[in-house]
């Protein structure tokens, strides 16, 4: 905020001095010997004129876009829009999820609030990696995360698959990104998850007799873990990690009543993370189930492997081609509940978060076709999210993105916050992820509501996380914290069934 206000200053000063030399000039260069009202008129009237004029139109301007946004929504409502994210609101986008812990391993920190402190700081940027060359052996930008222990991996994921008698033969690209996920998932067990099947354990063992309703309500859920592998990995691959991250859950004893099941995610459309959660939203509420989830995604890069694969394919970030991806590598997990006495019972720092808005761009990123509507894309759906949610634009404290180093996305990026989100400082207060990160594919999507989450938790403000690192798809929602008991009773979706 204090770097707008002096940003604002520097351009009155600017704008004075312009005026002033102008006038001045021209003054002498015609010998004019000018009145005290002249000098009130052009040395002050002019440049508070010019002033006004210029934030006049900057408030028009802003004023007609808003409306042509209005028109194409009312427009998109009355022909029936379809799946367009201008359309009308329906019961289920009203819908949440509380949003119970998160964790995460990335380059600029291991703890949100330690990657947030160093995001706020906008000077980290992917550097030359020590290691890592290219075909012609010159070094490529890279990021990497520090202190990765992958000690017992290679044991325990030394099982035959179900498809082949044959042990499968994991990179260490692979071995990187497990031993991650590893950290994230035990993190998440120690946290909030633990006090959770603490406290119902220890209303199992009250006074209740087994079969009073008092005793069921106290087993908790079976656990899900939804696993968003790297795409680029074997089906074999992701199916034996899925296994291996169950039976990692297993062994740490939470709950003798808990169950426990892993799949990793199908790969399909919409922002991973952010369409996971509005699943199990829609899921909840149709079929009236309590829920809890653990989302977790890792990845790597960092390996010679996979640096001659993305070199081959001609997609590493250089001078000469400065569309290239930068290799990077991290891992992120939620834990989300459905059901609020669940989020009760283990914390009160948990997180709503409101449905999300998603749609895809007409044009991959970096085509000049349909720009001004691609573009436009992230503000609606950015006015969505603030819809779900019931927000004002002014109460968001945070925008934080998986947004990378590709210009396209640092325009959609810079036009939403200019156009709906201009109280926020766009470096300390819009972080983006991959600029610092690197690529970090279905990591650094799952990574901006995990970090919002830590905002939420620690500023006590709402956020609004967005994707923008695929080259089509973008999505925003909205994070905030727990609504308190009056505003749960006028809640129109009980939290119970809220998603």
């Amino acid at each position: 905020m204090l770097r707008k206000v002096l940003k604002g200053l520097l351009l009155l000063a600017l704008v004075f001095l312009a005026i002033w030399l102008l006038v001045i000039g021209y003054w002498r260069v015609t010998g004019t010997d000018p009145t005290g009202a002249e000098l009130a008129l052009y040395l002050v009237g002019m440049p508070i004129a010019v002033i006004a004029v210029f934030f006049g139109g900057k408030a028009l301007l802003k004023r007609v876009r808003n409306n042509d946004t209005d028109a194409e929504v009312a427009s998109t409502d009355a022909n029936g829009g379809g799946d367009t994210p201008a359309e009308a609101s329906r019961p289920e986008d009203e819908l949440y999820l509380c949003l119970l812990d998160s964790a995460l391993r990335l380059p600029v920190g291991s703890s949100g609030e330690d990657a947030l402190a160093v995001l706020a700081e906008g000077k980290t940027r992917p550097g030359l990696d020590d290691a890592l060359v290219d075909d012609q052996g010159f070094p490529v930008f890279a990021t990497r995360v520090e202190d990765i222990t992958d000690e017992g991996l290679e044991q325990a994921l030394a099982l035959p698959d179900q498809h082949n008698d044959t042990p499968l033969r994991w990179s260490p690209e692979q071995m990187r990104a497990l031993a991650m996920g590893r950290g994230v998932l035990d993190d998440l067990l120690a946290g909030q998850l633990a006090q959770l099947f603490a406290e119902l354990q220890a209303h199992a063992d009250g006074e209740p007799p087994h079969d009073s309703p008092d005793r069921e309500a106290a087993n908790p859920p079976p656990l899900h873990m939804r696993l968003l592998l790297p795409a680029h990995w074997s089906v074999a691959h992701r199916e034996l990690a899925s296994t291996w991250f169950r039976e990692h859950a297993e062994a740490q004893l939470l709950h003798p009543e808990l169950t426990v099941a892993a799949k990793h995610a199908i790969q399909r459309a919409g922002a991973p993370g952010f369409g996971d959660l509005n699943d199990l939203a829609l899921a909840a509420h149709n079929e009236d189930r309590n829920s809890l989830c653990v989302i977790l995604a890792c990845d790597s890069l960092i390996g010679d492997t996979e640096i001659a694969r993305l070199d081959g394919e001609g997609r590493l970030f250089s001078q000469s081609n400065p569309g290239g991806m930068v290799p990077g590598e991290g891992a992120a997990g939620v834990v989300v509940v459905t059901h609020p006495m669940l989020a009760d019972v283990a914390s009160a720092d948990y997180a709503r978060v409101h449905r999300a808005a998603m749609g895809d761009r007409k044009t991959r990123a970096g085509d000049k076709s349909r720009r001004s509507e691609d573009q436009a894309l992230l503000g609606r759906l950015g006015t969505k999210a603030l819809a779900n949610a019931r927000c004002a634009a002014e109460d968001i404290g945070f925008v934080i993105s998986d947004a990378g180093i590709d210009a396209t996305q640092g325009r959609e990026r810079a036009q939403l916050i200019g156009d709906k989100l201009d109280h926020l400082d766009p470096t300390a207060e819009c972080p983006n992820i991959g600029t610092a990160c690197g690529d970090l594919g279905f990591v650094g999507t799952l990574a901006a509501l995990a970090l919002s989450h830590s905002a939420v938790r620690n500023t006590g403000r709402p956020v609004l996380a967005i994707s923008l690192s695929h080259p089509l798809q973008r999505a925003a929602a909205v994070l905030q914290p727990p609504a308190g008991p009056e505003s749960d009773r006028d809640d129109s979706e009980p939290a119970a069934t809220a998603a």
